[in-house]
């Protein structure tokens, strides 16, 4: 599978990887796995009938969106 990345978008991502020492395909690989993980935990909370405030969300998505 491919993806293409808009070019600044793709310069960060490169820059990021050889900063972490990791080749690009591997932290986007971590990224995507990342999201998942989380998107799943979600569902799971949801389907229990568990909810989050307004603060408890951006909480979540400021985690998920950390390097």
């Amino acid at each position: 599978m491919e993806v293409q990345f808009p070019p600044d978008l793709e310069a960060r991502l490169v820059d990021r990887a050889a900063r972490q020492c990791f080749s690009p395909d591997e932290v986007v690989q971590d990224v995507v796995a990342s999201y998942f993980r989380e998107e799943d935990r979600f569902i799971a909370a949801v389907q229990r009938g568990e909810h989050l405030t307004h603060e408890q969300a951006g909480d979540r998505l400021r985690r998920f969106l950390e390097p």
